[in-house]
């Protein structure tokens, strides 16, 4: 099979002339999703890790809103990691997070804002973010 071979072949139903094999970039996101947020209910040590895992690219994105269910694309001037390609897939898929024991920052004072929110706001290129 040529891997110029079009996604509706490859992927359709027999039925319709398709080969119906799997997308493997979706299976392996969806067992992403669930080892993540099967262990974060789970609350056990790998649970925990992630928690903090999830915590700090909160922090290191600098935004207010929880980041699981933002554009993925704002914030491309991250550097990679488990937890940007699990919010990566979640973007693509359309799919959102209810996660009620998220940490997000929050301001404290009056005039507060948080500066990576503000910087994307004025649509900076990656390189300066």
């Amino acid at each position: 099979m040529n891997r110029y071979t079009a996604r509706d072949i490859v992927h359709g139903p027999i039925t319709l002339g398709g080969m119906a094999l799997p997308d493997l970039y979706a299976y392996q996101g969806i067992d992403k999703v669930h080892f993540f947020l099967g262990h974060l209910r789970l609350g056990n040590t790998v649970g925990d890790l992630k928690a903090i895992a999830l915590s700090q690219t909160q922090l290191i994105a600098g935004a207010e809103v929880f980041i699981l269910n933002t554009a993925h694309s704002l914030y491309s001037w991250m550097d990679s990691g488990w937890i940007m390609l699990v919010w990566s897939f979640l973007n693509e898929a359309n799919l959102e997070v209810q996660y009620r024991e998220k940490w997000t920052p929050q301001c404290y004072r009056l005039g507060d804002i948080f500066l990576m929110d503000y910087f994307i706001s004025r649509n900076l290129t990656t390189n300066v973010l």
